[in-house]
This record gives C-alpha cells, sequence and structure tokens, in this order.
C-alpha cells in the first residue's frame, strides 16, 4: 500500500497536469496563430495532447484506485469519469470551434477530482 505522503504527492501531481491541460487547451486556440514564430508549433501537435491527456489518466487513475481503498469515496471517481467525458467529447463529438470549452472544462474537473481525493484522503482517519 502506498505511504500517506506518495498519495498526497500523485494528487499533486495530478494537479498539476489537470491545471496544466486546462491552461493548454483555453490558451491554445487564441494563440495558436503565433507559435509558428516563437518556434512552438509543437504545442499544437495531436500527438502532444493525446500525450498530455493519457499522463494525466494514468495519474489519476493510479492515485483515486489507491486513495478509494483509504475514504471508499465516488465522488473523485465520478468526477475524473465526467472530466475525461468532457475531454473525449471536445476532441472527437464538438465542432472545432468549441473543443476548447470542452477540454478546458474536462481538464479543470480532472483537477478538482484530484483536490476532492485529496482531501477525502485526509480527513479519512480510520485507515492509514
Amino acid at each position: 500500500m502506498l505511504s500517506s505522503t506518495l498519495r498526497k504527492r500523485l494528487d499533486h501531481l495530478g494537479i498539476g497536469v489537470a491545471v496544466l491541460c486546462a491552461i493548454h487547451c483555453a490558451l491554445l486556440p487564441v494563440i495558436i496563430t503565433m507559435l509558428p514564430m516563437f518556434g512552438l508549433r509543437f504545442l499544437a501537435h495531436p500527438l502532444l495532447e493525446m500525450g498530455i491527456i493519457l499522463l494525466s489518466l494514468i495519474i489519476a487513475l493510479a492515485s483515486l484506485s489507491r486513495s478509494w481503498r483509504r475514504h471508499r469515496s465516488w465522488l473523485p471517481g465520478g468526477l475524473v469519469i465526467a472530466g475525461f467525458t468532457l475531454i473525449l467529447t471536445g476532441h472527437f463529438g464538438v465542432p472545432e470551434a468549441t473543443e476548447w470549452l470542452f477540454l478546458t472544462a474536462g481538464s479543470t474537473l480532472v483537477a478538482v477530482a484530484h483536490l476532492v481525493n485529496w482531501r477525502c484522503s485526509r480527513k479519512c482517519t480510520h485507515i492509514k
């Protein structure tokens, strides 16, 4: 079983990755025309986006599955499912003009899920 320090670090890492993803999704449509001028065209590459999403999913699964054994709250998992549903809908189910809105909302929900998970773990005192 993971130590409480490692569980906390996984949630903090998950929050960081999800927030970076949300920032990436929110700002990219605004600055995409300027990326080539700064040599940052790679930030708009679909493989980078899929890599960030996959990393966020792996961290969420690792953190939430281990923490659930401790606090038994389904809320963080529900928020993660809702967040990744919005992210996938944004990538594959909406017009490109509204994609950023779904991706940003989904990433924000994933970050909130990690925060809720961390708080649930912190409040739980019956299992260490």
